[in-house]
């Protein structure tokens, strides 16, 4: 992580210096992975005072988020808003929305868009309480997210899980119609998603990053909220009841899936499915999954899965072992065309050998 005293002292084109510039002299700028910057006011700037469009917040202070674009410059897509004695709290929150661009543009394989098209997401971070509900620690209203009482003591996971759950709210597509415990399923499910990410990218991330994501925290969060709801779906797969159903049982079933997907069939093609459900129902995203399954000659498949499979020709590849599709008992190391005649998800597991992943091919193999 490094400062630099000015936007011109940026190894950037010129062009991308005169547009940093135009937030004024004596700014900090700070280098993230992916190449994201955040662009804070000095200490000693004098701050003007920003009214948010709802419930009439003043605050005198932004730091800004960028992201690099494919021309070589930079757009502006985050606004931390602030006073001044919250600036430290401000910096983390900038950087973990820095963070989870960069998860969600590598993981997904697209830019995360905000509603009504919007280019900026506004983060109003307040330490007075929720104006609607006296228990809320956040919420999101299109694409402006507030944090309220940031002055209280929380510890890092819950603040890192509260942006989440927003993040979700502002950049998600999912199912909605849920009596409990939202009637949006998009929140919930950012939590665990990108919480899920989030793990990962810390313990393959050498570099540590003053956002709220310490390793120990995510660690109890991915074993308490993460990896029961994946074994739930895992145990019964895309049939199951649960699925459909508008509580919190569901909802939870309905995340444990897409939490599964990610983690059997890799994030684009969860990313693929979230951006491409038919409608708002839970069932959408059986169909979802699917198809971006479908779309995929070859794919790497972590075992057990629930795999969709159309009529096709296919085969399995990977180590020596044996492996159950459904019925059908298969020797990875020994890959040999098989024909499906009847589309649907079918089991696959190992039963034996070491086989933790297979790769998938559809079609007739090339001789």
């Amino acid at each position: 992580m490094k400062f630099f005293a000015a936007p011109q002292d940026l190894p950037i084109n010129p062009a991308n210096k005169e547009a940093l510039s135009e937030l004024g002299t004596g700014m900090e700028l700070e280098t993230l992975p992916g190449g994201f910057l955040v662009v804070a006011p000095s200490t000693t700037m004098l701050g003007k005072a920003e009214e948010e469009p709802n419930y009439g917040l003043k605050l005198s202070r932004q730091i800004a988020v960028y992201a690099p674009v494919v021309s070589g410059g930079f757009k502006q897509v985050v606004a931390v808003r602030h006073d001044s004695n919250d600036r430290a709290f401000a910096l983390k929150v900038a950087r973990l929305a820095g963070r989870l661009l960069r998860l969600h543009k590598d993981r997904v394989g697209q830019e995360a868009t905000y509603p009504q098209g919007e280019e900026i997401a506004n983060v109003w971070l307040t330490r007075v309480k929720a104006p609607t509900r006296a228990s809320a620690a956040a919420e999101t209203k299109a694409h402006h997210v507030y944090l309220f009482e940031i002055a209280e003591p929380r510890p890092e996971i819950e603040w890192a899980r509260t942006i989440a759950h927003e993040w979700g709210h502002l950049v998600l597509l999912a199912a909605r119609g849920y009596k409990d415990p939202e009637n949006d399923a998009a929140g919930f499910l950012g939590e665990r998603l990108f919480l899920k990410w989030l793990r990962e990218d810390v313990l393959a991330l050498p570099r540590k990053t003053d956002d709220f994501c310490e390793a120990a925290g995510l660690q109890l969060y991915y074993n308490r909220q993460i990896a029961p709801l994946m074994a739930r779906y895992s145990a019964a797969g895309p049939a199951d009841k649960r699925l459909r159903q508008l509580n919190t049982e569901g909802m939870d079933y309905y995340i444990g899936m897409a939490l599964d997907t990610d983690e059997v069939f890799g994030s684009k093609v969860i990313g693929f499915a979230l951006y491409h459900l038919e409608d708002t129902t839970p069932g959408a995203l059986v169909n979802a999954v699917r198809n971006g399954v479908f779309l995929q000659t070859e794919l790497r498949v972590k075992l057990p899965a629930w795999v969709p499979l159309a009529p096709d020709m296919y085969s399995v590849s990977g180590p020596a072992g044996k492996v159950m599709l459904d019925v059908r008992p298969l020797d990875p190391s020994k890959p040999i065309a098989f024909k499906v005649a009847a589309p649907g998800y079918k089991r696959m597991k190992a039963v034996s050998g070491s086989i933790s992943s297979v790769v998938l091919r559809r079609g007739t193999p090339k001789k």
